[in-house]
């Protein structure tokens, strides 16, 4: 829900001040590549446990 209305905002933002457009697009590719790069890390450790939990009981 965040990353809606962080969007939203941008795009809002967009049209009020179109002078600003660079920087809008910067912090949205910043918070998106944080978003994904958070995702990708619990991705990665609910593998690990997965494989960890799997190796475990067997």
């Amino acid at each position: 829900m965040n990353q809606i209305s962080f969007s939203f905002f941008c795009g809002l933002r967009h049209f009020l001040l179109s002078s600003s457009q660079f920087y809008c697009c910067w912090q949205f590719l910043i918070h998106g590549f944080c978003y994904y790069l958070t995702g990708f890390i619990i991705f990665c450790i609910t593998q690990f446990a997965n494989g960890k939990s799997i190796s475990h009981a067997a």
